[in-house]
């Protein structure tokens, strides 16, 4: 069985001590990944880069941690910027090839570049479903998201 490394880097959010509390906090969730052989954190105080690095046992256990909600967290915990939501597209573009992906996304502009099919919901009730073109100009969707003065 052939190991797989999975290097994930994000904006930081704070300074190095705080990157730090915040992956301390995270390590019993990662030590927990099945499948984990080993991990490091790194932080460029420079520029505010954050790598992480993950070596699994497997091919599957990566992309059991790539589909999985610890991926998450990480990248919602430490401090994800604008700028780095490309990266995270790709992730999930990439683990989107084979499965499915339910995603619950405000940023308008991923929806559309990622989303195959849609489904607004207002009050837990579905407002509207469909492909984002469709979605996009209904108007149920655009008064209850966009107010009533839009363009």
């Amino acid at each position: 069985m052939q190991q797989m490394q999975v290097t994930v880097r994000y904006r930081v959010a704070g300074d190095h001590t705080h990157f730090r509390a915040e992956m301390t906090k995270s390590a019993p969730a990662i030590a927990s990944i099945p499948g984990l052989v080993r991990n490091m954190w790194s932080l460029d105080p420079d520029s505010g880069l954050g790598t992480s690095v993950y070596l699994f046992e497997s091919e599957a256990a990566a992309r059991h941690f790539l589909a999985g909600p610890t991926l998450e967290h990480l990248l919602n915990g430490p401090g994800m910027g604008h700028e780095d939501v490309g990266t995270v597209s790709e992730i999930i573009r990439a683990i989107a090839k084979d499965r499915a992906v339910l995603m619950v996304e405000h940023n308008l502009d991923v929806v559309a570049d990622l989303c195959h099919r849609i489904t607004v919901l207002q009050r837990g009730e579905i407002l509207a479903a469909g492909d984002y073109q469709a979605v996009s100009r209904d108007e149920r969707v655009r008064t209850a998201y966009m107010g009533t003065e839009h363009g």
